[in-house]
């Protein structure tokens, strides 16, 4: 089940313009801009928070097409109502079909995905010390410690790219295939 609007996992977490600009498909160029011009909020220290970035960019989203100029008439008789009608049909079957194909996902599905990608991440880096301790106690030099830890880091990033992938979770229908493993282990 994809996660509450306000789900506090992802809020206070403070990530960096790379991260932002990844999930919103942008240029870290454009994310400064969007910055600059308040649209998203950065934090003193240069960083961004996920949750607070992430709904600002979506309330921007939405207002943005809640300007654009209606296309429709002021009066329209019975015949344009069914090609509109018609035309609205075929764009909702193109926008589902993408789904099915896996090229659009559903807001709650990408909320869930970052959700549980973010939890994955930060316990999968809380577990990197209690991995590392033993292994660097009898290291004499620093080079020794700082090769052990950076294998570490690096193993859990690997882990964390190979393990994410939502298109795969979707099956023929545009549905969640992995709906009942994804109950019993929510963070995957």
């Amino acid at each position: 089940m994809p996660p509450r609007r306000n789900d506090p996992k992802i809020f206070g977490m403070e990530v960096s313009i790379e991260v932002i600009s990844q999930l919103i498909n942008r240029t870290t160029r454009h994310v400064n801009r969007l910055a600059s011009n308040g649209v998203i909020p950065v934090m003193d220290n240069g960083r961004y928070d996920l949750g607070k970035t992430i709904q600002a960019w979506s309330e921007y989203q939405d207002k943005k097409i809640k300007q654009r100029p209606d296309p429709r008439p002021a009066e329209l008789d019975l015949e344009q109502e069914k090609a509109l009608k018609a035309q609205i049909d075929r764009e909702r079957a193109a926008l589902e079909l993408e789904v099915a194909k896996g090229n659009l996902h559903r807001q709650e599905d990408v909320d869930y995905y970052v959700s549980t990608m973010v939890a994955n991440v930060r316990a999968r880096i809380r577990t990197i010390p209690a991995k590392v301790t033993p292994r660097i106690s009898g290291k004499k030099t620093w080079r020794e410690i700082r090769e052990i830890i950076q294998q570490e880091v690096d193993s859990a990033l690997t882990v964390l790219s190979e393990s994410f992938n939502p298109a795969a979770d979707y099956d023929d229908e545009g549905g969640d295939s992995n709906s009942e493993e994804a109950e019993e282990n929510p963070a995957r």
